[in-house]
């Protein structure tokens, strides 16, 4: 009976250590590969993406903006929203580029389907198989998106005057305790 209680406060920990920590290691994680990959392009010939970077540009642009410009924009941009990410600060303002930027990362899914699909019985090459593991980041961009926003709901919601209100409308926040919850008041006060 012990042993089996043990293990259920365990079990406990980690799942509470799972929902307090989880998204932000998912996000500070999204945001060291995001700003790794936007430095990488400051530096011609480095980044293994800046091929493709190059080619959707001038699809996307006819031509007009110079390849140059394109890679120190796209640095700057995934380097301000990986160091966003990393740091957690202005992310409720940077969840706008961040979503536009995954939509960028997999504008060549539909851009360059030949060239990513090249491989024998139209198998991804190795850019291919590139940009198919940014479905991933479109994943993690999602979860992060709407952890972002419930922050943003739920200070509001604490700001609000009906919220300030003792046991009316009190918003818990992640680790808070359950009588917090349903009472809007702490078991302290």
């Amino acid at each position: 009976m012990r042993e089996v209680r043990k293990r259920s406060e365990f079990q406990t920990a980690i799942d509470r250590w799972l929902e307090r920590y989880s998204i932000d290691v998912l996000r500070v994680a999204m945001g060291v590969v995001i700003l790794a990959f936007g430095v990488l392009k400051y530096f011609p010939g480095i980044s293994p993406a800046q091929g493709i970077v190059v080619a959707v540009n001038r699809i996307l642009t006819f031509g007009l903006m110079p390849d140059h410009v394109t890679l120190i924009l796209f640095a700057t941009v995934e380097s301000i929203i990986g160091l966003s990410l990393i740091t957690g600060w202005g992310l409720r303002m940077v969840i706008y580029p961040l979503a536009a930027w995954a939509v960028a990362i997999l504008s060549p899914l539909a851009l360059l389907t030949a060239q990513l699909f090249s491989g024998p019985y139209h198998a991804p090459t190795l850019m291919g198989q590139y940009v198919v593991k940014d479905i991933i980041l479109l994943a993690a961009v999602l979860v992060v998106a709407m952890q972002v926003r419930r922050s943003a709901r739920l200070a509001r919601l604490r700001a609000s005057p009906v919220a300030k209100a003792p046991g009316v409308g009190a918003v818990p926040t992640t680790g808070e305790p359950r009588e917090l919850a349903t009472t809007g008041r702490n078991s302290t006060d």
